[in-house]
């Protein structure tokens, strides 16, 4: 397989990955991470362990790194740890 064919199969996985939807669902994500966000558990929820014991141990980035996370799951970009996309349950 020469270096153009190995990076045209990277770009399709790359394409694969994002298509793919989440098997986590939204408004489990939205719930853990509106009353216990502070603690990180919708970043553990979604696989990211680091970034749970993060917001953990900040108590949620002092509320930015929550407030962050809302942005992430209403605009439709928040991702689990595989990196797919948790779908929003409305519109694209």
């Amino acid at each position: 397989m020469s270096t153009t064919d190995n990076d045209r199969d990277q770009w399709f996985d790359v394409l694969r990955q994002q298509t793919v939807a989440s098997d986590k669902k939204w408004w489990v994500t939205f719930w853990l991470t509106f009353w216990f966000g502070f603690l990180g558990a919708g970043r553990f929820y979604l696989g990211y362990a680091g970034l749970g014991f993060l917001q953990m141990f900040s108590l949620g980035g002092l509320g930015l790194l929550v407030l962050y996370d809302h942005i992430l799951l209403f605009s439709g970009k928040m991702k689990d740890a595989d990196g797919r996309l948790v779908k929003r349950p409305w519109g694209k």
